[in-house]
C-alpha cells in the first residue's frame, strides 16, 4: 500500500537532460533536488566527475503521488536507471551561529524560534550572548568584540518543512548549517 502524503528519495543514474525531461510533469512544490539541499548523489569518484561537468547521478525528493508517476517514467526511459528508492521518515541537520551585531543576532534568533515551518523543531539548542564593554566596534576580524552571540543545535522534522528550513538557513549570514541527514528505509519501487 502506498503512502500518498509521504516523501521518497530517488537516486537516478543518467544525464541531467534526461532527468529534466522526465521531471517536466512533476509539480515544483512536490520536488526537491539533492543539490538544492547541498546533498550529492553517488560515491566520491562520481562527485569528481560532477565537478568536471559530467554529472551521472541525481538525487531527488518527491511526494507520494508525483513520485509514483515519476518512477514509472524513469523505468520506461532506456537512458535512465532508478538505482534506489527510499521512503523518507524524517531528516535533521546541526548548525552553529556566531554574530557580532545585536541586529544580526535578532535575525538569527527569529529564524531559530519564530519562523519554523510546520513539523520542524529545534532540539539540543544552546545560545549565549556576551557583552564586553572594554571592546569597541563590531569589526569582523577584531580580536575582541563588544557583542558576541553564539548558538548551536539541531533541527529535526519532516519534509517539506525541514527541506525548506535547510535551504533558508543556507542564505542566513553567520550561520553554518551542516549536511542534511536523511532518515529513511529502502523500498521497492512497486511499493510507492
Amino acid at each position: 500500500m502506498s503512502m500518498t502524503a509521504g516523501w521518497y528519495e530517488l537516486l537516478i543514474a543518467g544525464t541531467g537532460d534526461r532527468v529534466d525531461a522526465v521531471l517536466s510533469d512533476t509539480p515544483a512544490d512536490h520536488l526537491f533536488r539533492g543539490e538544492d539541499l547541498e546533498l550529492h548523489a553517488g560515491a566520491f569518484p562520481e562527485r569528481l566527475l560532477q565537478l568536471l561537468g559530467a554529472k551521472t547521478h541525481h538525487l531527488l525528493f518527491v511526494t507520494g503521488d508525483p513520485a509514483r508517476g515519476l518512477i514509472r517514467r524513469i523505468e520506461a526511459d532506456e537512458q535512465l536507471r532508478l538505482e534506489r528508492v527510499r521512503e523518507v521518515r524524517g531528516a535533521s541537520f546541526p548548525f552553529e551561529a556566531e554574530a557580532y551585531s545585536p541586529a544580526v543576532a535578532e535575525r538569527i534568533k527569529k529564524a531559530l524560534h519564530d519562523d519554523l515551518p510546520s513539523g520542524v523543531s529545534l532540539v539540543d539548542s544552546q545560545e549565549s550572548e556576551e557583552r564586553d564593554p572594554e571592546a569597541k566596534g563590531v569589526e569582523l576580524y577584531s580580536p575582541a568584540h563588544a557583542y558576541t552571540y553564539r548558538a548551536a543545535g539541531r533541527f529535526t522534522g519532516l519534509p517539506p518543512g525541514i527541506f525548506e528550513l535547510h535551504r533558508r538557513m543556507q542564505d542566513l549570514d553567520f550561520v553554518k548549517e551542516k549536511e542534511l541527514e536523511i532518515d529513511g528505509r529502502e523500498v521497492p519501487s512497486l511499493e510507492v
